[in-house]
């Protein structure tokens, strides 16, 4: 079994069925409508065994110009592409199409196919030659091979199939570590084993028994049976043309761009940050309006949001948001293709960099500037960037594994690279970069140091206040942080309230005067507290005495009993060596021996 996927492309009537035809055998035009009118209209598939003795899967796509989405869905998944132009007709309006939607999905090789050579002669064949080496100049095709051949009387055939071999060669397998994301092109029953998908697999194993998830339907399936090229297979690999068969859907509830992944790493999205560049000959874009937007097999209707500009102009490159009108599943990297919302024709792709990316400020440098570091690093500096966004919040791992769609080993690879780097810190399962974990400390210093400006007279703020200003949702990180400043020598924790290291109230001189009436008044009676009406005269009083509450000088037993620290810790005293005498204290019993009343004894 082979782990590549070749498909056609070119301008209608140009030979791309019949040379598919002619190099397996199988007849790709597969409806009853495509038959009567000698024209593909959907997708076509077939497989060809090559010298090598690979099998190899086979996609037909349309070339006519009003099917062309279902050509973008048969496109999305080839490694090495047929072009196909007729000898006899030469570059066409369709063959310069395709060839656009070609570059913009970044197709890793291809064959330029010179059909109908039977039709022509040796000068006309060599004008053409010439004509499609101009055409594809600049392109991915720039110094693709230029084969001739005749599908009627089998000329070339031979040396085509020798030099597919040849390429794939040079193209490297599909990821088959990465989870699974299989884009499905088409859904259908079979009597007595139920709903059948079909696709090629991007990425991933899918294994007989597996369950996937179908987005954006968000169904659990599990996979019965597998078949690569109508032979049933356990597992198929990155890269294979497969037929699933799987459980609890039926094919009504699945359509062509629906995709099949694997649970807890992949979710669906609305909003997409992209770079997105327009075709040289097309129209230009403004801010705000709608595209068709095509990536996988799927087709969304969406809008432009430029970061930087109000228009982008034919040739230009920049970053932007498209808010789809429908879900979609996607993935950091992924290729697309927008065509024109009326008239309908392809002006531009790119690629996706975020694919979670919420509504971003326009004509902020520093959004662009994140977008522009998330495109050129490689995966590592890609996390950086994700864990530098996501500041004091953070991200765990199950988080991480949603967001780039990357195996957890991977991930934890990556992480525990960055954090001996030092960019990286990790706090009770939940990862930071270094700048937004430092930031957070800082923060906590600086809410304790305003509480303190707003409260003078107060000993310090309570953890629960200072988690809440701080904003930090998870008390283990919060803990944490607060430990490490303690450590660091910044603050003291007492009685759940967080104090500064070596701050002090700093008293007026009347509020010196009333802190040591107070202080005095329930000194003198330690056991028989004054009520605080005898004590709090002056207004400055009530401060003071909260002030001494805040820090525990004074203590609250109820409403109207407050005493002093001293009078509870010797009262404690007295009370447990009498229960170490005499067994137990009654309410009369500690009255008398604390020389008090009924009253402050209960």
């Amino acid at each position: 079994m082979s782990s590549h996927v070749i498909g056609t492309a070119g301008h209608i009537d140009h030979g791309k069925s019949t040379l598919i035809h002619a190099l397996t055998g199988i007849d790709p035009d597969r409806l009853k409508e495509e038959k009567e009118r000698e024209m593909t209209i959907d997708l076509g598939f077939a497989y060809v065994y090559l010298p090598s003795g690979k099998k190899i899967g086979i996609v037909d796509v349309p070339g006519h110009e009003k099917f062309i989405r279902n050509m973008l869905s048969g496109a999305t998944g080839i490694d090495l592409v047929l072009f196909v132009v007729a000898a006899d007709e030469g570059v066409m309006p369709q063959t310069k199409e395709h060839l656009e939607i070609l570059n913009f999905l970044e197709i890793q090789k291809g064959i330029i196919v010179l059909t109908k050579m039977d039709l022509v002669d040796e000068e006309w064949l060599s004008m053409m030659v010439q004509d499609i080496e101009k055409a594809v100049t600049g392109t991915f095709l720039e110094n693709a091979p230029i084969l001739p051949v005749s599908s009627r009387i089998g000329d070339g055939l031979e040396k085509l199939l020798e030099k597919i071999d040849e390429l794939l060669i040079e193209i490297p397998p599909r990821d088959s570590l990465s989870p699974v994301r299989f884009p499905i092109d088409r859904s259908f029953t079979i009597s007595g084993f139920g709903t059948v998908v079909t696709g090629t697999l991007w990425e991933g194993q899918v294994k007989k028994g597996q369950s996937l998830k179908v987005l954006p339907l968000q169904r659990e399936v599990r996979v019965r049976s597998i078949q690569n090229h109508k032979e049933e297979v356990s597992q198929g690999d990155a890269g294979m043309r497969l037929a699933l068969n799987i459980t609890a859907v039926s094919k009504d509830e699945i359509k062509r761009g629906f995709t099949l992944v694997e649970k807890n790493f992949f979710e669906v999205t609305k909003m997409i940050s992209v770079s997105l560049k327009l075709s040289k000959d097309t129209f230009k874009l403004r801010h705000g309006e709608k595209v068709h937007f095509f990536l996988g097999t799927g087709e969304v209707v969406g809008k432009i949001r430029f970061l930087d500009r109000e228009e982008l102009k034919p040739g230009e490159k920049t970053f932007a948001q498209i808010k789809l009108e429908k879900p979609i599943v996607a993935k950091h990297g992924d290729n697309f293709v927008i065509r024109r919302y009326s008239p309908v024709i392809t002006i531009g792709g790119g690629k996706v960099i975020d694919v979670y990316a919420g509504r971003k400020k326009r004509y902020e440098q520093k959004n662009i500037d994140n977008l522009r570091k998330k495109e050129r690093g490689d995966l590592e500096e890609y996390l950086n960037k994700i864990l530098e966004e996501k500041g004091i919040k953070g991200a765990g791992i199950d988080e991480l594994k949603v967001i780039m769609a990357t195996l957890e080993g991977v991930i934890h690879g990556l992480l525990d690279k960055s954090i001996r780097k030092g960019q990286t810190i990790k706090a009770e399962g939940i990862y930071f970069s270094r700048g937004a974990y430092l930031g957070l400390k800082k923060k906590i210093l600086t809410q304790i140091e305003m509480f303190y400006k707003y409260n003078p007279m107060s000993s310090g703020i309570l953890k629960e206040e200072l988690r809440t200003r701080v904003k930090i949702s998870e008390k283990k990180i919060f803990n944490l942080l607060l430990k490490e400043i303690k450590n660091d020598g910044r603050v003291v924790v007492d009685n759940e309230k967080v104090k500064l290291v070596g701050r002090k109230v700093v008293f007026t001189k009347k509020e010196e005067e009333a802190r040591k009436k107070i202080e005095s008044a329930f000194s003198k009676s330690l056991f028989s507290p004054p009520s605080i009406k005898e004590v709090l005269t002056e207004s400055v009083d009530k401060k003071v005495f909260q002030l001494l509450l805040n820090e525990g000088t004074i203590v609250k037993i109820s409403d109207e009993v407050f005493f002093h620290k001293e009078a509870i810790e010797n009262i404690k005293s007295k009370m447990l060596l009498f229960i170490q005498e005499k067994g137990s204290i009654k309410a009369s019993e500690l009255r008398d021996l604390l020389k008090t009343t009924r009253k402050y004894a209960i």
